[in-house]
Order: C-alpha cells, then structure tokens, then sequence
C-alpha cells in the first residue's frame, strides 16, 4: 500500500516541480529613461571598481594569475546574475505576495518596472533614448520552417513559428569624456554582435549572441558566445 501512495506522491509532484514552472517568487526588475542610466553607471562603477581591485591584488603579488582568473570570471556571474534584480534563489516563494496588483499570473513571472524607455532622437542608422542610450539600429532575418516563405529580411521578419530569428548589428562603444577632444580616439572598440533565438509552436526556446569586436584601448581582438534556455 505504501508503495501506491509513494508513486502517486511522485506523479503529483513531479508537474509541481518540473522545470517548465517558474516559482511564485519570481520576478524581474526592468529599468527605463533615468532609472537605467542610473542603474547601468552603478553597475559598471562597483564593476570598475572590483575588478581594478583584483587587479591591484594581483600585480602586487599578493593572488596568483589562477586565483586572478577565477575572481574576473566570478565578477562576471555575479553582474550577469544580478542584472535584473535579485536571482531568484535569493527570494522566499511569498515574495510574490508583496507585488503591487495582486502579484503575477499563475506560472509566469513578475516584471517591475522603474520609468519607461523611449526613443527622443531616431535616425535611418542609429537611435538615442531618453536614457541617454546609444543604439545601433540591427539588420534583422527570419527562417520559419512552418511559413510557405521560410526566409524573410529586414521588416518583413517577424518571429517564426518554427525555426530561427536572427539579428545582426554593429558593436560600436564610444567614449564621451574623449568624444569632444578627439573623435578617432573616442572609439574605443568596433565589432559586430550576431543573435539569434530559436522558437518552437512560436514559444522561444533557446537564443545565442555571438560577439566579436576589436577593442582599441587594449589592443586587441576579442571574440564571446552567451546561450541561454529561454524556457525551464
């Protein structure tokens, strides 16, 4: 008897603890127009900071390169990790609780904002926001498998049904304290970044960013790939 009770025990619990659940605490905090300015020149101040640290530590002898090495990747995680808020290992299930409007819908997640991004000056090739944000307008493909015409371009492309989306633009990172005295050395790396997000049933499922870029300050070429399940 207990054996019957133990299997149904398994079979409730393994559909409330599967993956493709997200908890009733999870959430992310996206930031817009001032906040994310605010937000992203706090990050990279810390970040800055942190890293001219272990660095410090480093050339004084004091770590070794490994013990060096592992600190910049855990530097790395630890922004990555909390980019939009707190991980969710972090937060109690009753944290959903607190939201404003009752909390979320059943199995989807939390989005707070904090002020709202738009564009104030667009362009055929580029985009400022009121976030001070610079961004390249991207060259954007579609290959859905479902669609009697698989391969679509530019605006055309939407979101597949089945297949890949992919997006193409240019990594241009500028440095504004030297733009007004020196144009050329303003730039301080040139790339390309190449992502693409594969969708089944029109569910998004896995998306890859391909980075590659010349960093002029260092001298040298620098190359990345970031995946990510978009669904668990």
């Amino acid at each position: 008897m207990y054996k019957l009770v133990l299997i149904f025990i398994l079979l409730l619990s393994s559909s409330t603890l599967s993956q493709d659940y997200l908890s009733p605490g999870s959430y992310t905090i996206e930031y817009g127009g001032l906040y994310k300015m605010a937000a992203s020149e706090t990050n990279k101040f810390f970040s800055n900071r942190w890293r001219e640290q272990q660095e410090e530590l480093y050339e004084g002898g004091v770590t070794t390169f490994g013990d060096f090495s592992r600190e910049q990747r855990s530097i790395n995680n630890f922004m990555q990790d909390w980019r939009f808020g707190s991980p969710w290992w972090t937060r109690s299930w009753w944290d959903s609780l607190t939201i404003k409007n009752g909390g979320a819908v059943a199995n989807h997640s939390i989005r707070i904002r904090h002020g709202k991004t738009f564009p104030v000056f667009e362009t055929p090739v580029f985009t400022i926001f009121n976030s001070f944000e610079f961004k390249w307008k991207s060259i954007k493909a579609s290959v859905d498998f479902d669609a009697d015409r698989a391969f679509a371009f530019g605006e055309a492309s939407m979101p597949p049904r089945a297949g890949w989306q992919f997006q193409v633009e240019p990594a241009v990172s500028i440095a504004s304290r030297a733009l007004l005295g020196d144009i050329v050395r303003s730039i301080k790396s040139v790339g390309v970044v190449v992502s693409a997000i594969h969708t089944v049933r029109s569910i998004p499922i896995v998306s890859i960013a391909m980075t590659a870029y010349y960093e002029s300050t260092e001298n040298a070429f620098v190359f990345g790939v970031e995946m990510r399940f978009l669904q668990w």
